[in-house]
């Protein structure tokens, strides 16, 4: 993949030259047959839980990549203050396009930040660009 490329959670499922989309909140409603789903443990509406009033930007390191069966991708970013678990597009979506973040890598995520019921500080993600320019 080019440098600069950006990936984007619940933004439109599409792949355009240069950017990196992966599906918003609607798109990935009508994937699911418009109904959203309280995922296990933390509790978090998804893929319907993002909300405005609480997005802000993370710079930090991946760790625990994880993509499920079913369910969104799943990592820790560890930030300068904070650790995230971050919650992304579906996996199927991420092994389809081969997005190539991985454990260790530097990444920038916006997203909107929410305490799960688990305790644990979510951030939903809407976009993901390298840290470092390295992919």
């Amino acid at each position: 993949m080019r440098a600069g490329r950006i990936v984007r959670g619940f933004a439109a499922l599409a792949l355009l030259p240069g950017l990196l989309l992966l599906p918003r909140a609607g798109a990935a409603q009508m994937m699911q047959g418009d109904r959203d789903e309280f995922l296990p443990r933390c509790g978090i509406r998804y893929p319907g839980g993002y909300e405005r009033n609480t997005a802000r930007v993370v710079v930090g390191l991946v760790e625990g990549m994880s993509l499920p069966d079913r369910g969104p991708v799943r990592f820790a970013l560890r930030g300068e203050e904070e650790t995230y678990i971050v919650l992304a597009s579906p996996a199927w979506y991420w092994r389809d396009q081969g997005i190539p973040v991985r454990d260790g890598d530097e990444v920038r995520v916006s997203g909107s930040a929410t305490i799960g019921r688990d305790g644990e500080l979510y951030l939903l993600a809407r976009e993901i660009r390298p840290g470092s320019g390295a992919w």
